[in-house]
């Protein structure tokens, strides 16, 4: 039922029906829902003017709902009339109420939204439409809704969490606090709006927003009490405990929803429960005295303050600069902030070409995180170069660092001593602890070596501790850092091990690597010829590229099984025009030349070796399909999304899971990892049918440009590292 639904007849007003609410007085559920309203707007009344329409409203039909006093309901209307000149535009078709104070707790540089304010609003114009019928209410509670539809970024108050999920904001900036109160009253409000006006895209938002909650519902319940934000993690105070077991109860009333229902009995049982007040009054008394003592450290080790000017980001990670998938992300990451971060990078191992680059080392070689003991050195010594630098005023207002164990670990500690907000990029380290796959390849390692047992013994016993180690810097990085920023989809490798290591779905956004295409032309067929002809390949050869790091993990033994599959099942005309170029190096080069010239394939399977950046660019542009044959992986790849961005035809393993959203309809060809002969038949089918690869490059490169652009990249680093700037959404 809805909170606003009434069960009395009509009443007569200007020749309109319009409805009463006589014999709803005993309804205890809005009663409830109306109180807790009242008492969660209070808190703004140091920011808001008490005597603003909306308060005015709220209160007379409060006294309305409770004596049906005719006169009460007049002023309503008067009040509701009073709220519309009040409104601002923001966007196109979207309008609101926006507060232009700061708020006491959250930094905020400019106005902001509140579900809770947008929310009572839009209740308020919904009770003076269904009084008067006049569509100029409704259609100002249509521009309301429209904020809840917008992502903060685009002036409205919704939040993304996780793949699907959407939080409403009381107070609408980034980082999301994804406060409860503010939350429940915007997600009734629309309920609301839903009944009353039938609107099918909004009862999917409804809807959407009903499953976020419940997935939160953990985050927010400690067992003894409930936290009041996601962000500060702190207990909710007695007053903020109740009212979100309220709000919750009517509800779940409201929408009939069972979980909800019993949460809200749960949380009631706690206000009733002497151990759980107790249990919060102690939790409440620490946290003080925590805070106490790592002010008083701050003031000793940090006694220098933030500088203002600029908006500075320390990058601590494992080498830099130098060539990979990691130093593409973090260029990729400068590019699209040049113009508000300044950035420093933190590493241990310095590369070449450090000219435009601000770099502070740490360590020594034999402080590096691949091995027991170094991995606990390189720690300390990057968390000792850190703490240096913010003692003597680097002044960083973010840390990013570029893993989620052990740069994380030190960087978190760090940043919770110096009160920096620290976002981890992780790469897919978190998965190393539950990957059986790594874990054999670490293990196999020794027995490669010429080693006396005596020695493997040892790096066997080096390896157990090095796993061990992993474990605890994970779990420390799990603990303090503030916000996990992953590549990948939701239900991958990289979520299962945040699920085992308890990091909360708040602290986790998911985001798709950025993609120049202008860096990755797509060639015509004269100029496709021209270019082939300058490595001297033929004009009408069909190319097949595979760049990759020649290890065990990549399966190109399966690719070259695979190429035997192919070969045999191609005609005579396509097997001569068919060309493999294996781009890259590593361990496996020598035994997999070898391999090549056993098969027979010297002729059509060519090594080109390590590739620069702009050389795996020109080996993309002249190639028509690209082979992916990872055994494992995490995250997005970059070699398939440049290949994509190419216009390459993809055939590519579900190692790692967003492989396959990225090649789902008919941009690509998933085939089983390990699985040669599937390989070889993708492969087959591909070089028979030209046409196909075209239309799988095509929609392969529009889906890129679609998702993996650098406007997509920017908000997400937004949303993780902070924006309140509601003023530049203004039309």
């Amino acid at each position: 039922m809805s909170l606003w639904q009434n069960k009395s007849a009509s009443t007569q007003k200007n020749g309109e029906d319009i409805p009463t609410i006589v014999d709803d007085v005993q309804d205890e559920q809005f009663a409830s829902h109306l109180a807790a309203l009242s008492s969660l707007l209070t808190q703004y009344n140091t920011m808001l003017d008490r005597k603003s329409p909306l308060f005015e409203a709220l209160a007379c039909w409060k006294y309305y709902w409770e004596t049906g006093d005719e006169q009460q309901c007049e002023l309503f209307l008067h009040h509701a009339h009073q709220l519309l000149p009040y409104e601002v535009c923001i966007g196109n078709d979207a309008g609101g109420w926006p507060v232009s104070v700061p708020h006491p707790i959250f930094h905020i540089t400019g106005s902001w939204l509140s579900a809770l304010i947008q929310g009572a609003s839009l209740l308020v114009l919904m009770r003076a439409y269904l009084l008067t019928r006049k569509e100029h209410f409704l259609q100002v509670a249509e521009r309301v809704v429209r904020t809840f539809e917008y992502d903060i970024l685009d002036g409205g108050v919704s939040a993304p969490i996780g793949g699907d999920g959407v939080c409403f904001e009381e107070v609408a900036v980034y980082p999301a606090a994804h406060i409860l109160g503010g939350f429940l009253c915007g997600l009734s409000a629309l309920h609301d709006y839903v009944i009353l006006t039938g609107n099918c895209h909004i009862e999917q938002l409804v809807q959407r927003a009903h499953t976020t909650l419940h997935r939160l519902y953990n985050e927010f319940d400690t067992g003894y009490w409930t936290r009041a934000n996601l962000l500060q993690y702190d207990l909710a105070s007695m007053e903020q405990h109740i009212l979100q077991e309220k709000l919750l109860h009517c509800f779940a009333a409201c929408v009939e929803c069972k979980e909800c229902a019993m949460r809200a009995e749960r949380w009631a049982g706690y206000i009733s429960h002497p151990l759980s007040r107790l249990r919060v009054t102690l939790m409440n008394r620490w946290m003080h005295v925590q805070r106490a003592l790592l002010m008083c450290v701050r003031t000793m080790l940090f006694p220098h303050p933030i500088r203002t000017h600029g908006f500075r980001v320390g990058i601590p990670i494992t080498a830099f600069p130098l060539s990979g998938g990691m130093r593409t992300i973090i260029t990729d990451v400068a590019h699209v902030m040049q113009k508000d971060w300044q950035i420093e990078y933190v590493t241990n191992i310095v590369g070449s070409h450090t000219g435009e680059y601000v770099i502070y080392r740490f360590g020594t070689p034999w402080t590096h995180p691949w091995q027991f003991p170094a991995i606990w050195l390189y720690c300390l010594a990057g968390g000792k170069k850190l703490l240096s630098l913010l003692h003597h005023d680097a002044g960083y207002q973010l840390l990013l660092p570029q893993d989620g164990v052990f740069s994380s670990a030190f960087t978190a500690l760090v940043g919770k001593l110096a009160g920096v907000r620290v976002v981890a990029m992780d790469h897919g380290n978190l998965t190393w602890l539950e990957n059986e796959v790594f874990r054999a390849e670490r293990l196999r390692q020794p027995a490669k070596k010429s080693w006396l047992r005596p020695r493997q013994w040892l790096a066997h016993l080096q390896f157990t501790f090095y796993w061990f180690s992993l474990r605890l810097l994970a779990s420390i990085s799990a603990r303090y850092v503030d916000h996990f920023l992953i590549p990948g989809v939701d239900g991958d490798e990289e979520t299962d091990a945040c699920t085992r290591l308890s990091i909360e779905s708040s602290r986790i956004t998911r985001y798709a690597p950025m993609i120049e295409l202008s860096y990755y032309p797509v060639l015509d067929d004269n100029e496709k010829a021209q270019k082939r002809k300058q490595y001297g390949i033929a004009p009408d050869a069909i190319i097949i590229a595979q760049v990759c790091r020649l290890a065990p993990e990549k399966g190109i033994e399966v690719a070259l099984e695979a190429f035997d599959y192919m070969f045999a099942d191609l005609t005579p005309d396509h097997k001569a025009r068919v060309q493999v170029i294996l781009g890259g190096d590593g361990p496996l080069r020598q035994y997999l030349e070898t391999q090549v010239h056993k098969r027979g394939l010297s002729q059509s399977v060519a090594f080109w070796g390590d590739l620069s950046r702009q050389k795996v660019i020109d080996l993309l542009s002249l190639s028509d399909i690209s082979l992916y044959s990872s055994l494992r992986g995490v995250g997005m790849p970059l070699s398939i999304l440049e290949a994509m961005a190419s216009s390459c035809a993809v055939v590519a393993t579900p190692e790692p899971l967003a492989n396959v959203t990225m090649l789902a309809d008919e941009r690509g060809i998933i085939v089983a990892a390990g699985n040669a002969l599937q390989t070889g038949m993708a492969l087959t089918r591909l070089v028979s049918d030209l046409d196909l690869c075209q239309r799988m490059g095509q929609a392969a490169r529009n889906y890129v440009a679609q998702y993996n652009n650098p406007v997509q990249l920017s908000r997400t680093l937004a949303r993780v590292t902070g924006w309140s700037s509601l003023d530049d959404r203004r039309c």
